[in-house]
């Protein structure tokens, strides 16, 4: 039984371990960690003498002595494992780097205990025990290798008595410690036979002073720098051949102990791992608890969470994650103490097909993770065409036909949101960061036109009255091309970093604890009622309390639960697999009347006896039904009557949801053109329906051989924006891009008021065609979702004839048919980017002319307040004092969005500061101050240097004016009298509101 009580004598050692910590450790640490490349001596020294045996204790090797024999002793529990992990956290709580770089023998020393006979445990661990520092390291990384043992290209070659190594290992920690600075030794992963893959990796034993070792660089790194990390490299290198741990016999390429005892020491480690994150996390902690000391704040806890301040939640919650991360240590290293492996999986379960061979091999693979061992996995399908699919991933698992690997390329979204965080950390010139994000594979080929539309974009090129997130999220000077930040772009970078999108999902929580159960649909919270009882893993949930972003529940294992639903997206299957599938089809059809069936779908596609007639069935019925399947050369048209009488038309494509999508627009298109009626269209993996309302002209069978590549092109371009599927991508890239950023940090934002926030922004930019999230939309619907490419590729196909079209009408659907409309009851359930209800209330739009009769041609602007429509005046002219300028580069945004303003104007847009920002601006030439004519003469407004262009081309090149000249004082041009603005001044901006100037 694990006890997670720590025992007196653990309590001891973390107690005596954290003094030293505190007073050795953390008043060098800044020392050393300045001072890079230098090792504390005296600490190291008398970590030596006085820990020796401790330390290397905690790094998994034990130091035992030979006492003879003593008097049986009452049996103790054994806690090696948890005071090594107790230990690394205090150590790591004074300082990483530090901790990192005490002598010890580390990695090489815990497997060379793992897989060492007891001569050579004896031979390489006896050293750790002496009175000077002495290091131990591994070398696993190669530069092409990185972690992939199967990829290693280091090389040991048995000559005579000797082992000849020859490679270069990269990223070797203490391996300058252990070479140079001491006595110690580097354990070497290298091949005896490439050709046994990881069969055929040894661990060697290197020593001190080897000739043909040598360390030819010593990384600069950016933290934990008092730990040296070295390269390697081996050129004949030659070492006694009894160094190899293990068996240097290559007896099965399928199995090696040796491999095996080898990634052993990982599993010995990984615990401790955990406990030096724990003790960084909890210096962290610490820290900031003495600084909010320091400056009076006092936390006050057992008060309910509503009733603390946003700081109080925030160390509150850093406190509960730090102890919620302390307990999976404490599970690890006291599952070790019992020899229990908690990462051993013998057989993986997956409910349906999982819908890629890559997804296959991925879950399948989680079993049998030891080299030696076979992973075995069970597919449980739900229907037949699950087991069609299924079957063809079977087969193509056990061919290890892998569909390619397509990385997505130029995501304009991403790249806004990048670019945020970079010029939140520090300038940069705008040249230098194209060419740092071109340096990223998938910005390669970045074109610099979308580069710069993004910046001007970011830069607020697109005017923010019609839309309030379109405001500036950083500065560019174009004129020295230079990024600057905007107060609150860090905070916006950090807030909403990263690219998975927001799914509207309620956390679960329990009432007593706070704990985390799981989470639910929006959709599903909605309709669900305090008392109603759900099932939720294996249990059943009362709810408690809804609020804004948690549910809150309590146990209900009492009440029969309800079922919980999820709007999830499955992933549509992949081209590669849908030919596959197709292929799989074709070839069981032409089978169907060999003896030899049964039998080889076993063989090649790992199926059961139930799952073979299940197969057989199903394309017997197909063949039966309409004379031929819809496979990788054949298409199939059916159209058929539903219960309704009404005619639907089904396309038979096993090509997958992303082709059958982009295929499905483009039919949408041409048959509204030829019926003057628009069908709903519905697609899924297998095909696309086509649903008719009383069509009084008969089904245009002949669009599918009629439409072309270049004519299916044109008509998605046309029909994708007005798609669900454009209206959902395009939050979630607007999202990405920083333009729809969280209410408040950590603060759930309502699922429906993004989807509508989406719906406005997407409404006020269709009219830029260049608007960088409309174009990234479009591509990320044309390749990451839809398949275009292959569309196309199908529909050349179709008219060379290599793919045949085969209509076939039928009063009621076939079987297949039949199966694919149940399918899409769901589809069309969930289909757009918004609940039904929330659907409907899009129909309760107001009537304006009929409102304005029912209040007696009152004008609409009338009901509102004069004090509102000045304080929103205020607000979107910048002079109300929550919206002026906090910083230069918001005046200049100010500037740009209101157009040319006089000096009193600007100031009053600004804060105490303004004629210091205008100052500044002006000497940098990011602002010039001209005379503009008008009416009663010249009036000195200032203009953004970019449009200066812009205004001569109004107004004429800029002319002397009457106050060019005058002594405008040592205050440069901010002294000049100059005229006075007019109030009425033809160049002040127009309120939005009443259309005063």
């Amino acid at each position: 039984m694990i006890d997670f009580e720590l025992s007196p004598r653990i309590k001891a050692t973390k107690n005596m371990i954290h003094m030293f910590a505190e007073s050795a450790v953390r008043p060098v640490a800044r020392q050393y960690d300045e001072q890079e490349h230098e090792k504390p001596w005296d600490l190291l020294n008398m970590v030596q003498k006085v820990m020796g045996g401790g330390v290397a204790g905690a790094f998994g090797t034990e130091k035992k002595e030979d006492k003879g024999e003593e008097e049986p002793k009452e049996k103790k529990p054994k806690e090696t494992n948890l005071a090594g992990a107790v230990t690394v956290e205090e150590i790591f709580w004074g300082d990483a780097g530090i901790a990192l770089s005490f002598p010890g023998p580390g990695l090489g020393g815990a497997a060379v205990q793992a897989s060492g006979t007891p001569e050579q445990k004896e031979k390489f661990l006896a050293r750790f025990s002496g009175d000077k520092p002495v290091w131990g390291a591994m070398a696993i990384t190669e530069p092409e290798a990185g972690s992939d043992t199967a990829n290693i290209k280091t090389t040991a070659v048995l000559d005579g008595d000797e082992w000849v190594l020859n490679g270069e290992k990269i990223f070797v920690t203490s391996g300058k410690s252990a070479l140079e600075d001491s006595e110690g030794f580097v354990v070497v992963w290298a091949t005896v036979d490439r050709s046994a893959g990881r069969a055929g990796i040894k661990p060697f034993v290197v020593e001190h002073g080897t000739p043909g070792m040598q360390i030819t660089k010593i990384e600069d790194k950016m933290g934990i720098r008092c730990s040296d990390t070295v390269s390697i490299s081996f050129m004949d290198c030659r070492i006694p051949k009894e160094n190899i741990l293990g068996s240097p016999e290559v007896v099965d390429k399928t199995k090696t102990e040796g491999f095996k005892k080898v990634m052993a020491t990982f599993d010995a480690t990984r615990p401790l791992v955990a406990a030096m994150a724990i003790g960084v996390g909890q210096a962290a902690l610490d820290f900031l608890r003495e600084y909010l000391t320091e400056e009076g704040v006092e936390l006050r806890y057992g008060i309910n969470p509503h009733r603390m301040t946003s700081l109080e939640r925030d160390v509150m919650q850093m406190e509960a994650d730090l102890k919620g991360g302390r307990l999976p240590a404490l599970v690890g290293t006291s599952s070790l103490e019992l020899g229990i492996d908690i990462g051993s999986v013998d057989l993986v379960v997956q409910i349906q097909s999982p819908k890629g061979v890559a997804r296959g091999l991925q879950r399948v693979g989680r079993s049998g993770h030891m080299v030696g061992q076979t992973s075995v996995g069970r597919i449980y399908t739900t229907h037949r065409e699950d087991v069609m699919e299924a079957a063809a991933v079977a087969g193509a698992m056990l061919r290890g036909e892998v569909e390619p690997t397509r990385v997505p390329e130029n995501c304009l979204d991403v790249l806004a949101q990048q670019i945020v965080a970079a010029v939140s950390v520090e300038d940069w010139p705008a040249a230098a960061l194209y060419d740092l994000v071109r340096q990223s594979y998938p910005y390669r080929d970045l074109p610099r036109s979308a580069y710069d539309e993004v910046l001007a974009m970011l830069a607020g090129k697109y005017p923010r009255e019609i839309y309030r997130e379109l405001r500036p999220r950083l500065d560019w000077d174009r004129a020295a091309d230079r990024l600057a930040a905007l107060p609150g772009s860090a905070y916006l970078a950090t807030g909403n970093a990263g690219t998975i999108a927001d799914k509207g999902l309620y956390s679960v929580h329990t009432a007593e604890g706070n704990i985390k159960v799981g989470e639910l649909d929006e959709e599903f919270v909605y309709e669900r009622q305090v008392g109603d009882v759900f099932a939720l893993g294996s249990r059943s949930w009362r709810i408690e309390r809804i609020a804004d972003d948690r549910v809150i529940v309590s146990d209900g294992s009492r009440s029969l639960p309800m079922t919980p639903f999820w709007r999830g997206d499955l992933p549509w299957r992949p081209y590669e697999l849908g030919a596959e599938v197709g292929r799989f089809r074709r070839l069981v059809a032409e089978r169907l009347q060999d003896p030899g069936a049964m039998e080889w779908l076993c063989r090649e596609h790992a199926l059961d006896e139930n799952s073979v007639r299940n197969v057989l069935s199903y394309v017997r019925d197909s063949m039966q039904a309409v004379g031929a399947i819809a496979s990788d050369r054949t298409i199939i048209v059916e159209h058929c009557r539903d219960a309704l009488g009404e005619p639907r038309l089904v396309v038979h494509s096993p090509f997958g949801a992303r082709v059958n999508g982009a295929w499905a627009l483009a039919l949408r298109s041409a048959v509204r053109e030829r019926l003057h009626a628009s069908p709903e269209v519905l697609h899924n993996d297998d095909g696309i329906l086509l649903r008719f309302s009383d069509a009084e002209q008969p089904l245009p069978l002949d669009l599918i051989t009629a439409l072309g590549p270049d004519e299916a092109r044109e008509r998605i371009l046309q029909e994708l924006p007005d798609s669900p599927l454009f209206g959902a991508q395009f939050r979630q890239n607007a999202a990405r891009a920083l333009l729809m950023p969280r209410s408040r940090r950590s603060r759930r934002t309502p699922f429906f008021l993004q989807r509508l926030r989406a719906k406005n922004l997407l409404a006020v930019t269709r009219q830029f065609p260049s608007f960088p999230i409309i174009v990234e939309t479009y591509r990320d619907c044309l390749r990451d979702v839809l398949d275009l490419e292959h569309l196309l590729e199908l529909l050349t196909a179709i008219q060379r004839g290599d793919v045949r079209v085969v209509s076939v009408e039928r009063a009621t659907p076939s079987p297949i048919a039949a199966g694919l409309l149940y399918q899409f009851t769901a589809i069309y359930m969930y289909e757009w980017d918004a609940p039904k209800a929330e659907r409907q209330l899009h129909a309760l739009s107001v009537d304006r002319d009929l409102l304005q009769e029912l209040v007696q041609e009152t004008a609409l602007a009338g009901l509102l307040r004069p004090k509102a429509l000045q304080e929103m005046e205020a607000s979107l002219q910048h002079t109300s004092a929550d919206r002026r300028a906090r910083s230069p580069e918001e005046l200049l945004a100010i500037l740009a969005e209101l157009g040319d303003l006089d000096t009193a104007e600007l100031l009053a847009r600004s804060g105490p500061e303004g004629a210091a920002w205008l100052e500044t601006l002006a000497a940098r030439g990011r602002i010039v101050e001209r005379a503009i004519p008008t009416s009663w003469g010249f009036v000195r407004r200032w203009i953004l240097a970019e449009e200066a262009p812009l205004y001569d081309g109004v107004f004429g090149p800029a002319s002397p004016s009457p106050y060019e000249g005058e002594d405008r004082g040592e205050g440069g041009c901010l002294n000049s009298a100059g005229v006075a603005p007019s109030p009425q001044s033809p160049l002040t901006p127009p309120s939005p509101l009443t259309g005063e100037r």
